[in-house]
């Protein structure tokens, strides 16, 4: 009798466990096709006039806009309230499309985009500070996790899904960010910091096709060693006189690669993409090496060369990392191409940072784009 009860007993635990398997798969199917229905939903788009055998249905149309780099949630990018508009950026990244835009009564606004990998980011601009923020962008990945930033004034807060405080930080005139210990306590548990970063990854990523020559997308993370990880402190927007303040040789990243790019322009037309890529990148890396400073560096990115590589010998990707006086080191992460950044990519930057520079303070990546 006790041996059929244990087998009874285990084929009931199997039982649920596959119940609960369906169901983990259903609720995934669910929202993937909540969000296929997001993306290919359109009110804008024209209709067959009335009258016709086909009055009333979609028709072709082209949708025009894209948001724009200074003020996402509306402006030079469209009329507020649109929505499926395919998001352009200054690197023609197009994993990205905006589903929703909304203006409410008082003025503030909304924005609603999608990552083909599921990735939702609805960003809130308030009108006032009578609404406790300014900004506000809550970011939804596809395994479930839900984290929101959470901007006023300087200050920044990140919060999980039960409106917890995982981190706060201050950005100051001077270029520094502070970063009270106390709150940094419940995003470094294991798999609470991986979707707290992942979600910083994610917001970072959208925010960069925004940068123009006015503004720029920084991720800035506090590093403990990457045995342990890193932290996401702050995903931000800042105008290119902070990123300055913060990252001393930002210009200076900038202009190099503007130089490499104008040292190749005779050569571009007869190289692929991947080829120019290489040129430029490798361009850079000589400028810099040729200084020989043991803070300024430029490094072969393993990531990215392995993943350009593939069917292109001699593929050569660089970062250039910058350690500053208080063991911050700015990661440059330089593009030619439309790739946006990933959690490899991030994991690959984060360990390189600390192979490079033993044990920085933190660490604050920025992406440079040539004539950007």
């Amino acid at each position: 009798m006790t041996e059929m009860r244990s087998v009874h007993r285990a084929l009931l635990t199997r039982e649920i466990a596959e119940l609960k398997a369906d169901c983990l798969a259903f609720d995934a199917a669910l929202r993937q096709a909540r969000l296929d229905l997001w993306l290919r939903y359109d009110p804008n788009q024209p209709r067959v006039p009335a009258g016709s055998a086909d009055g009333g249905r979609w028709t072709d149309g082209g949708v025009s806009g894209s948001v724009g780099a200074a003020d996402p949630a509306g402006g030079a990018g469209g009329e507020a309230g649109s929505s499926g508009d395919a998001s352009a950026s200054a690197g023609g990244d197009s994993e990205w499309r905006t589903i929703a835009r909304g203006v409410g009564p008082d003025g503030s606004r909304t924005e609603t985009v999608a990552r083909v990998d599921g990735t939702t980011i609805r960003s809130e601009y308030a009108a006032s500070r009578a609404a406790g923020f300014d900004e506000r962008h809550t970011v939804a990945t596809p395994d479930g996790s839900v984290r929101t930033f959470e901007t006023q004034g300087l200050t920044q807060s990140v919060h999980n899904d039960l409106g917890e405080v995982l981190s706060r930080s201050e950005f100051r005139p001077d270029g520094a960010v502070l970063e009270p210990a106390s709150l940094q306590v419940i995003s470094r548990l294991g798999q609470a910091a991986r979707a707290t970063y992942g979600a910083g990854v994610a917001l970072y990523a959208w925010m960069s096709t925004h940068n123009d020559s006015q503004n720029q997308a920084i991720f800035t993370a506090r590093s403990w060693g990457y045995a342990g990880g890193t932290e996401v402190v702050r995903v931000e927007r800042m105008t290119r006189e902070n990123a300055e303040l913060v990252c001393g040789r930002f210009s200076e990243v900038q202009d190099r690669t503007n130089a490499a790019a104008n040292s190749l322009a005779h050569l571009r037309e007869g190289l692929s993409p991947t080829q120019y890529g290489t040129a430029v990148h490798t361009h850079v890396k000589h400028q810099i090496d040729a200084l020989r400073n043991p803070d300024f560096r430029a490094e072969v990115s393993l990531l990215k060369s392995i993943e350009a590589r593939y069917g292109h010998e001699g593929t050569v990707r660089i970062d250039v990392f910058e350690r500053t006086k208080d063991n911050t080191v700015c990661v440059y992460d330089i593009k030619t191409g439309s790739r946006g950044m990933s959690m490899p990519r991030w994991d690959d930057i984060a360990g390189r940072a600390n192979d490079v520079f033993e044990r920085p303070r933190r660490i604050i990546l920025t992406e440079i784009r040539p004539y950007q």
